[in-house]
């Protein structure tokens, strides 16, 4: 009971240190897609296929770098405070394709 006050305690105040915002995606990622990213110092713009999905005042502060990976590892510290480590089930092969990449 004390551990999980002290990590629902000490996620609030990391929140107020890193900013952070989110957007949980409903998508088939075994098909194609066109994502979209315009960030600039005031805010952040995602689309998905063309269709804005999410916008954001956070912004983090630049210079930005880019990294594209796939695997089954995960790490999470939710708003509650409950911390979460592992890995998911990958019960058939999986790739990553990238047909066209820009950055501007």
């Amino acid at each position: 009971m004390v551990l999980k006050l002290f990590t629902k305690w000490l996620r609030a105040i990391i929140r107020r240190i890193i900013t952070e915002d989110s957007k949980h995606l409903e998508l088939n990622v075994t098909q194609w897609h066109e994502y979209r990213l315009r960030w600039n110092l005031s805010r952040v713009e995602f689309s998905l296929d063309g269709v804005p999905v999410f916008e954001t005042e956070t912004s983090p502060k630049g210079p930005l770098g880019l990294v594209i990976w796939i695997d089954n590892q995960f790490a999470a510290f939710t708003p509650d405070g409950k911390i979460q480590a592992g890995t998911e089930e990958n019960p058939v092969p999986a790739w990553m394709e990238i047909a066209d990449l820009e950055i501007s």
